[in-house]
């Protein structure tokens, strides 16, 4: 008669051993991809949140001046400027060292993140006979992030009394 043994066999062993190697290396997996979406998505959330800030900066400014002062201002050129009047007061937007400024009446300040950098900034006048509007096209790049990640916005904007 042949006696039962206890415990698992060498090719049992090995089998279980296997599966929990693979279900380690899933799991791992995961977790990785988890955190790489993670960085990429919190990348893309600085880039999204300066944007926002400085186009609706820019659009409330174009809104409220009530003309372009086009000695002052660069259309469709990379960097462009744009230079607004709105009574005695002046706003200027323009790139420096990356970043994209505001000169409210000789104070300086950035608008976008010191992590954030200004690829592209172009502003385009568009005019009708009863009209006038500027365009904006503004491309950022978080300069934190491993990848080369790069957003474009544009908006468009008429200015004050001339719609």
């Amino acid at each position: 008669m042949r006696m039962k043994s206890k415990g698992f066999t060498l090719v049992e062993t090995l089998i279980y051993l296997g599966l929990f190697v693979l279900l380690i290396i899933v799991i791992i997996d995961s977790i990785s991809a988890i955190s790489t979406s993670y960085k990429n998505i919190k990348e893309l959330r600085a880039i999204e949140s300066s944007a926002m800030a400085s186009m609706d900066r820019m659009i409330s400014e174009i809104r409220n001046a009530n003309s372009v002062d086009t000695a002052d201002t660069t259309f469709n050129s990379n960097p462009g400027q744009l230079s607004l009047i709105n009574g005695t007061s002046t706003r200027k937007f323009y790139v420096l060292n990356n970043r994209l400024m505001i000169n409210e009446d000789g104070s300086i300040g950035p608008l976008t993140g010191s992590d954030i950098k200004v690829t592209s900034l172009i502003f385009r006048s568009i005019a009708t006979t009863t009209s006038s509007a500027v365009k904006i096209e503004l491309s950022l790049r978080n300069v934190a992030s491993s990848t080369s990640l790069t957003e474009n916005f544009y908006m468009t904007a008429t200015l004050r009394g001339s719609y």
